[in-house]
C-alpha cells in the first residue's frame, strides 16, 4: 500500500516533510520505504515549497507507521498538521497541538486509532450463490447406493 504524507506548521511550512521523512527513514522497520518528493517552489513565484513523502507499506506496518507519526508529532512545538492520503484517495488530517502533554495511554490510543484509519476497509463480498453439487435434474432424489 502506498501512502502519501504532507506535514506543515505555521512557522516553517516548507521544512516539515523533510524532517518527517528523515525521521521515518531512520527507523529500521521503514528504512528504504520512505521517499521524499520535493519539486522546489510552487509555480507563480510563491516561495512555499511543495513536498510530499511517499511511504510503501505492507498491512503489517500500518500500526508501526501510525505509532512513528505520533512519536514524531510528539516532539513538534506549536501547531502541526499532517495529512495522510491512502492509496484509495481517502485523506486523514491530524492536527496536533501540545501532543507532548498526552499520557502514554492517550498516545497508544491515538496511534491505534490512526492505524485503524489507515487500514482500508475490506472489499465488499457479495453473498455466494447456492450451487447444487449435482445440477443434473435427473439425479435429484435418486439414491446412488442402490
Amino acid at each position: 500500500m502506498r501512502i502519501t504524507v504532507q506535514a506543515s506548521d505555521h512557522r516553517d511550512p516548507g521544512r516539515q516533510e523533510g524532517d518527517l521523512a528523515a525521521f521515518l527513514d531512520q527507523q529500521p522497520q521503514l528504512r528504504s520505504r520512505v521517499h521524499l518528493i520535493d519539486d522546489g517552489r510552487q509555480a507563480g513565484g510563491i516561495s512555499q515549497s511543495v513536498a510530499m513523502i511517499i511511504v510503501d507499506l505492507g498491512p503489517t506496518l500500518l500500526g508501526t507507521f501510525a505509532s512513528l507519526v505520533i512519536a514524531w508529532l510528539r516532539h513538534r512545538t506549536g501547531n502541526t498538521k499532517v495529512t495522510i492520503t491512502r492509496a484509495d484517495g481517502t485523506k486523514l488530517d491530524l492536527q496536533a497541538q501540545r501532543v507532548k502533554n498526552l499520557s502514554a495511554a492517550e498516545l497508544t490510543a491515538l496511534a491505534t486509532e490512526l492505524g485503524k484509519a489507515l487500514n482500508p476497509p475490506p472489499p465488499a463480498v457479495s453473498p455466494a450463490r447456492h450451487q447444487d453439487r449435482n445440477p443434473d435434474p435427473r439425479s435429484a432424489g435418486r439414491d446412488d447406493a442402490g
